[in-house]
């Protein structure tokens, strides 16, 4: 996700996990955790990223990328946990996590 600031992250599926200095790690089930970086500048977090996961060639990502449906990976993520950040704030939306 990228916007104003914003995050990439990975989905891992482990028993455990060694978070790797400076992300960012929490778990999304019984199954599997979260591995992230925040990012301000998405130059600089997409390098940083690729230095410390295991990520295909770029021409791969983006073949992989653009063959997809939305939400053909079967998960959609709405982060409204707190509601809506935006300037038209509303503390009545909800998150959701579905797939």
């Amino acid at each position: 996700m990228v916007g104003t600031s914003g995050a990439m992250r990975a989905v891992c599926e482990s028993a455990s996990i060694r978070i790797p200095a400076g992300l960012f790690c929490y778990r999304a089930d019984r199954k599997r955790f979260v591995l992230g970086w925040r990012a301000f500048k998405r130059r600089r977090s997409l390098r940083l990223m690729k230095q410390r996961l295991t990520l295909p060639p770029d021409d791969q990502i983006e073949s992989q990328l653009a063959s997809m449906e939305p939400g053909a990976h079967g998960l959609t993520v709405l982060p409204f946990f707190a509601g809506e950040r935006s300037t038209k704030w509303r503390a009545d939306a909800r998150a959701a996590i579905t797939g």
